[in-house]
């Protein structure tokens, strides 16, 4: 039931926007007694929390296996696909999470959110491994780096999930989506330094004395 309640809410929510769902709607839909839902959650704002959780509990198990990925660089270039595959696998959830503008109550309120935290958490150390190897244009800010990564590849996500490409012809967009993330990455990520790069301990005690 409380799995029944969470979908007839997602469906709601999508399609008649948060602000105008009520519980009352929400039984409806799934031919429920109101008085009974609050048996399972105490108002609106608790499910559209849980339903936040559930969605980012699915984004952070996608990405573990991008963790064995040593080459941070790499992995996030992975990291993107994986963001991109679960936006266009869950268009609802990734709505909710990052796209509608009410967030509830409970999200607003609550001291941490450690279900959105770990998941942006996992970019950030991303980052944060590609700037001590010297492997990042612009900032040494992991904070910055992670931000301005997730934005961009966000960006691209909702115009997908809004339907906000048709300048794009459909059988291009797959190409040109990926092209536009491979580019975002050239443009972040500089070339991994060389040993011929690196002046010898000799000739920088030259430099040094001069």
């Amino acid at each position: 039931m409380r799995g029944a309640i969470l979908a007839a809410a997602m469906k709601l929510f999508h399609e008649e926007s948060f602000a105008k769902t009520t519980m009352r709607r929400i039984a409806q839909e799934i031919e429920y007694t109101p008085g009974a839902l609050y048996s399972y959650f105490k108002d609106k704002d608790e499910i559209l929390y849980e339903l936040h959780q559930r969605g980012f509990d699915t984004l952070f198990a996608m990405q573990q296996p991008a963790l064995a990925i040593a080459d941070p660089v790499e992995r996030l270039g992975r990291l993107g696909q994986i963001y991109m595959e679960f936006a266009l696998a869950n268009p609802e959830y990734y709505d909710l999470m990052f796209i509608a503008s009410e967030t509830g109550r409970s999200i607003e309120e609550a001291e941490d959110w450690h279900c959105g935290e770990r998941a942006y958490g996992v970019v950030r150390d991303t980052m944060r491994e590609i700037i001590d190897a010297g492997r990042l244009r612009g900032t040494s800010d992991p904070e910055i780096a992670a931000f301005a990564a997730w934005s961009s590849v966000h960006g691209i996500a909702s115009l997908l999930i809004r339907g906000r490409c048709r300048i794009i012809p459909e059988e291009e967009r797959e190409r040109i989506v990926s092209g536009a993330t491979q580019l975002l990455n050239a443009a972040l990520i500089a070339p991994a330094p060389t040993p011929s790069s690196s002046p010898s301990p000799a000739k920088a005690k030259e430099t040094a004395k001069r």
